[in-house]
């Protein structure tokens, strides 16, 4: 497993990403976590129209770094308002003190930290799929 403590102030944050090993779950220990939780690409892919699926990415957006506040603001906001997002399966919350956040395998996703925040987190791979990182 790999874990992490992570903090960050207000407006700081991921962008949207998957990660590169497993699963992953964030402890939050102080502050507010607003999440953004999309499933693997080649599903979205498959589910969306090119574009619409371009701009979820924020790497496709933020040729300037703008950042995860301006893909909320900006980006997100748009995304939500086309009909075919609907169909999307797609979870957004806010995450509070003491709560646990689960991220499956290969789901993007990103998080806006509403106020100053402390976290713990960790990626793991499952037992069943150990043999492909560890043959």
């Amino acid at each position: 497993p790999m874990r992490w403590i992570v903090c960050g102030g207000a407006r700081s944050g991921s962008a949207i990403h998957s990660d590169p090993v497993g699963a992953a779950w964030n402890a939050l220990v102080v502050g507010r976590k607003r999440w953004v939780v999309l499933p693997p690409p080649q599903v979205m892919a498959q589910m969306v129209s090119t574009p619409v699926f371009e701009m979820l990415q924020l790497d496709a957006y933020d040729g300037d770094h703008q950042g995860i506040m301006s893909w909320y603001v900006d980006v997100y906001r748009k995304i939500c308002a086309r009909k075919e997002v609907a169909q999307l399966v797609l979870w957004e919350g806010v995450q509070e003190a003491g709560e646990t956040v689960y991220i499956p395998e290969h789901w993007m996703h990103g998080v806006l930290n509403l106020e100053p925040t402390l976290a713990v987190t960790e990626n793991f791979v499952a037992k069943p799929r150990a043999h492909v990182l560890c043959p």
